[in-house]
């Protein structure tokens, strides 16, 4: 039978009830560490107590005859020689329970149902502990102070978070052992001083316990606020994984599903004036550009919204890998037949943005993630669309007398949406059209970006190095150095000339489609191949697979080189690189076909 849902009335409450957790998420991550931190301190203290007791007795002539030193001498004289170990079969079990505790937090792991089940149990088996050590034996005269366990009642909520009425629930079940003690006591050693002696330590047993609720109260509320604020439509936010100019990325889970994703926020700031406004406005284009985009090989976006103050965030795959640049980086250049595989795979990304009249404007070593995708790996995902631009000029707006004469700028309005006198990309990897800010630029300048990602996957250096403006006046006007004539290392010749052919300073001479590069490189007969058995070996040494219960591989933040990726020429000539996990999407159409075959996609 399936059951249906009435989308109007949302998920089955036991759905619901099953899906929200008991505490909210930043309280019940910390439960099994506080209740560690509990039954160690509960199981110190007891062994200090008791080999302290021990001592003593045994430096006054033994400790048994002087357990009781209040009672009178002839009542315990008369009492079982059992009713003097009791003691000290209660202080073992504390630190039994103490250590038990310890070791159960330490290897099992708990969810946060049994998370909550191990911290009330252990309150309530502690405080009946602490009651018996507190009220065994002959009542003396008089007591001073409050008891122990009043004390440990107000303590435990603070340090062990529980729901606010199950903390008060289990706290009087607690705090009722107190009576229950002297109650046994009374039964064998008689009332002696009674009521009047007892019953201002119960009292204050049952107020701290009443403390103990406001307490636990305050921070569930404290708590569900936090929550709320990370809550973004269906998803909640986890953990943060980078920030940069443009905001923050998050990892966070579908609050039914427990899908893994990725969040990128972008928060207001009404410091930044228009200049904020030009970065929320640049955000939601990247969102919809990349939404559009089916190839397998760009980041996949799963949703998209704003919020009432002003935040605008979208929702991402959660990648398993790593950005080229850190590749690089940690592991130095790579093989020619690998470099091959990977620009193909990011040509069908790009052929696919360029087809829809879309430039990426910011290709990148940083911003092409290889990653696992299913059973693949070495498979290349495109991220960061922060920067499209449609190839198209928008239709101009009708001409009204008041409006200022830029509101009849023949400029496309995307390009709008990049701050004035900003130069648009990294310089390392810009098109000598781009670099001298052309308005004339086609998906030829992609390309040329993706021929200085393949020589720096190759030689492990970018085309130029220098200042930005050094950078970008070398991209104009100095023709690059061969890729062999940079590195020892041995580079396929017919990839080196495909690379050179992409780094063109005239586009007529570079391939004229994503689609030309992918067949040209498809064509190379390569000496020594990059094949999948050694992809596959690759990885299960260098970046094994993580469990399923959510740890992830940290590598670049997709989509944040910030505001300065329109690069202000006095800054950094690379942008910002963050890390960040990630999970395979759902199946897309299949990449360019080559005669290379790719390592990533299957055929």
């Amino acid at each position: 039978m399936v059951a249906r849902i009435d989308p109007a009335s949302g998920p089955p409450a036991a759905v619901a009830a099953e899906s929200r957790p008991t505490l909210p998420r930043e309280l019940a991550a910390v439960v099994p560490r506080r209740i560690r931190a509990a039954g160690l301190v509960y199981g110190i203290v007891f062994a200090v107590m008791w080999g302290a007791q021990l001592l003593i007795g045994y430096a006054s002539g033994g400790p048994y005859p002087h357990r009781f030193p209040w009672a009178p001498p002839e009542q315990v004289a008369l009492l079982p020689r059992v009713y003097y170990y009791l003691p000290d079969v209660v202080f073992a079990a504390a630190v039994l329970l103490g250590v038990a505790t310890v070791v159960t937090a330490n290897r099992v792991r708990l969810t946060p149902t049994g998370a909550q089940k191990l911290s009330h149990g252990f309150l309530f088996l502690t405080s009946a502990l602490i009651a018996l050590a507190e009220s065994w034996g002959p009542l003396p005269p008089f007591l001073n102070g409050i008891s122990w366990l009043a004390a440990w009642l107000a303590v435990y909520p603070v340090l062990v978070p529980s729901p606010p009425r199950r903390a008060l629930a289990w706290g009087v079940a607690a705090a009722s052992t107190l009576p229950a003690a002297y109650g046994l006591s009374i039964a064998i050693f008689g009332a002696g001083a009674g009521a009047a002696v007892i019953a201002p330590r119960i009292i204050g047993c049952y107020a701290a316990v009443a403390a103990g609720f406001i307490a636990a109260r305050t921070m569930y509320a404290l708590g569900r606020q936090v929550e709320s604020a990370r809550e973004l439509g269906a998803y909640t936010l986890l953990e943060k994984l980078g920030q940069g100019g443009m905001g923050e990325v998050w990892r966070a889970e579908h609050r039914l599903l427990a899908r893994p994703a990725a969040v990128k926020i972008i928060r207001p700031d009404h410091r930044a004036g228009d200049h904020g406004d030009v970065l929320r406005r640049r955000f939601e284009r990247e969102a919809r550009a990349t939404a559009r985009l089916q190839s397998a090989h760009t980041i996949e976006i799963f949703d998209y919204g704003g919020l009432s103050d002003g935040t605008f965030y979208y929702v991402m795959e959660l990648l398993d890998g790593i950005d080229l640049e850190s590749l690089v980086q940690r592991f130095g250049p790579l093989p020619s037949a690998r470099v091959a595989q990977i620009v193909i795979q990011a040509c069908n990304s790009l052929e696919e943005a360029h087809e829809q009249g879309l430039l990426h404007r910011d290709v990148k070593p940083a911003n092409l993630f290889l990653c696992r995708k299913g059973a693949d790996v070495d498979f290349v995902k495109i991220l960061d669309f922060g920067l499209v631009k449609a190839l198209e000029a928008a239709p101009a707006a009708p001409a009204a007398p008041a409006a200022p004469a830029r509101a009849q700028s023949p400029v496309p309005f995307a390009t709008r949406l990049t701050a004035d006198g900003m130069t648009s990309g990294t310089p390392a990897y810009m098109a000598p059209e781009a670099a001298t800010g052309g308005k004339q630029i086609d998906g030829r300048a992609d390309i040329y970006s993706l021929g200085c990602v393949a020589y720096y996957l190759l030689t492990g250096a970018p085309v130029f190095g220098g200042s930005p403006m050094k950078i970008l006046l070398a991209h104009v006007n100095e023709p690059p150095a061969s890729p062999s004539e940079r590195t020892e290392r041995p580079i396929d010749r017919g990839l080196e000339a495909v690379i050179m052919r992409c780094l063109s300073k005239r586009r007529e001479g570079r391939p004229s489609s994503a689609r030309e590069l992918a067949d040209a490189l498809s064509s190379l007969q390569i000496e020594e191949p990059w094949t999948r058995d050694q992809a596959e070996a690759w990885w299960r040494e260098h970046m094994p697979p993580r469990p399923a219960s959510g740890s992830f591989t940290l590598a670049a933040v997709p989509g944040d080189s910030g505001l300065p990726s329109d690069v202000d020429l006095s800054a950094t000539a690379t942008a910002d690189t963050r890390p960040m996990p990630s999970v395979p999407p759902a199946t897309k159409p299949p990449p360019v076909a080559a005669a290379a075959r790719p390592v990533g996609p299957r055929s």
